[in-house]
């Protein structure tokens, strides 16, 4: 049986048609960055204080960007590995003196570069003398 009369219905649509295009217009587009983590100093030369402190400092980091909707991913690497030329292999990986070596990766989301720069500077990584490249991971073109 269908309500000949709908009437009753009307401020409740009026409500969802607002509140969708309210909240349509407020949502804003993340996009997702790669945070590249070089250097830094080894857990071997800081002390056990220190490296408690440092761990301490990575829950907090993690935890904030979790609560905002910010962390997709990321994880440390293993020291080592290859890399692949057109000449073959090297059983290192690219080493710059200047930034040093990756030791790991996070993919947060942000709204343009210069946010995911802001969040990478809260990283505990820069405390502990570490440098961290920023990049915009492109889309995926339709195939």
């Amino acid at each position: 049986m269908r309500f000949k009369n709908r009437s009753h219905l009307s401020p409740l649509l009026t409500f969802i048609r607002y509140y969708h295009i309210y909240s349509f217009k407020k949502k804003k587009i993340m996009k997702e960055y790669l945070l590249l983590l070089r250097g830094g100093k080894p857990t071997t030369s800081k002390t056990e204080a220190e490296n408690k402190a440092e761990m301490q400092a990575w829950g907090a980091y993690m935890s904030s960007l979790g609560e905002k909707g910010q962390f997709v991913g990321g994880l440390p690497l293993v020291s080592g590995g290859m890399v692949v030329t057109p000449e073959g292999l090297k059983s290192e990986p690219v080493n710059s003196g200047k930034e040093g070596i990756v030791g790991g990766y996070l993919i947060v989301k942000a709204e343009n570069q210069q946010k995911a720069a802001e969040l990478a500077k809260a990283c505990p990584h820069i405390a502990n003398e570490g440098n961290i490249e920023v990049r915009e991971i492109a889309p995926m073109p339709a195939m």
